[in-house]
């Protein structure tokens, strides 16, 4: 359903502190850094370990790093 609507990532833990910060009036950018596909289907189970997310968050930390400090740096500007 999702992907009919145009989504591409489905995150799980972003949504209830955007809610609270909208009725609070703050102003929110988000972003997520996909660390495992989720099972799609049901008959073909896709099993990822710990170890596997681990590797792969590492494997993005020098460019959230890249991409926060690039954010923070713009922000005088906004």
């Amino acid at each position: 359903m999702l992907r009919e609507m145009g989504g591409d990532a489905v995150g799980m833990s972003t949504c209830p502190e955007v809610i609270v910060a909208a009725q609070c009036g703050i102003k929110v950018f988000g972003f997520s850094v996909i660390t495992n596909m989720a099972n799609t289907d049901i008959d073909d189970a896709v099993v990822v370990s710990h170890e596997q997310i681990l590797k792969v968050a590492t494997e993005a930390s020098p460019l959230v790093v890249r991409f926060v400090k690039d954010i923070v740096n713009e922000l005088p500007r906004l």
